[in-house]
């Protein structure tokens, strides 16, 4: 009886410290942090274009830096310097320089947010074979497809209007020159012309090069 009741004893007692460390780790084990907690608080899609870090609890969730660049992706993005665009306007990157907006995105091409005084067009070609800001020097008159392509639905004009004032830049409101250049016969000769494109009115024409028209150039990154 008395062996019965010592091996009890021992039992109890065995039973008891495991109760004990069990309680012990439940108290004292840390919970496993949510992915929120780390920062990890957007998707995939969020993050479009940005690099990004996966939660290791939950890859559905991720971080990205809002201050990250992105590719560029859509007409009206603003672009920097080195093909990237900007993600908020608002955390603009210090360390890249921005020259103005995306109109076509393949090849990717760039129109310079300064804007020019009204010029004729061998003027306004000059100006922009000579124009070498934020670092570079390929700037040149923008061929007709690329400005037409952004008053060519109203996303694209509101997209690159809407970066523009973002800027604090003039929006499009008058006639712009391309780079199309030819002759062509009028009742008082054959005379010289330049292609233009009105936003004003959301049409592609022509006119002589003599004429005053404004200027934005453009670069392909």
């Amino acid at each position: 009886m008395r062996k019965s009741y010592k091996r009890m004893l021992q039992i109890s007692s065995a039973f008891g410290l495991i109760l004990s460390v069990t309680n012990s780790y439940a108290i004292d084990c840390t919970p496993t942090p949510d992915c929120a907690t780390l920062g990890y608080t957007k998707t995939a899609s969020d993050c479009s274009g940005v690099a990004t870090i996966k939660c290791p609890f939950d890859t559905s969730k991720v971080f990205c830096d809002e201050k990250t660049v992105k590719a560029c992706d859509k007409i009206g993005n603003i672009a920097y310097s080195d093909g990237t665009c900007v993600v908020k306007l608002s955390k603009l990157d210090p360390l890249r320089k921005v020259i103005g907006v995306v109109v076509n995105i393949s090849p990717l091409t760039v129109i310079s947010f300064d804007e020019n005084s009204h010029r004729n067009w061998h003027d306004a070609k000059s100006y922009c074979d000579g124009y070498s800001a934020h670092g570079l020097t390929d700037w040149r008159l923008p061929n007709e497809s690329e400005l037409t392509i952004i008053y060519s639905n109203t996303t694209n004009l509101n997209n690159v209007q809407g970066s523009l004032y973002q800027l604090g830049k003039t929006l499009f409101t008058d006639k712009y020159w391309d780079s199309t250049y030819f002759t062509t016969k009028e009742q008082t000769g054959i005379y010289p012309h330049g292609g233009y494109v009105d936003f004003a009115n959301r049409r592609a024409s022509h006119e002589r090069v003599e004429n005053l028209n404004k200027v934005r150039c453009a670069i392909s990154l």
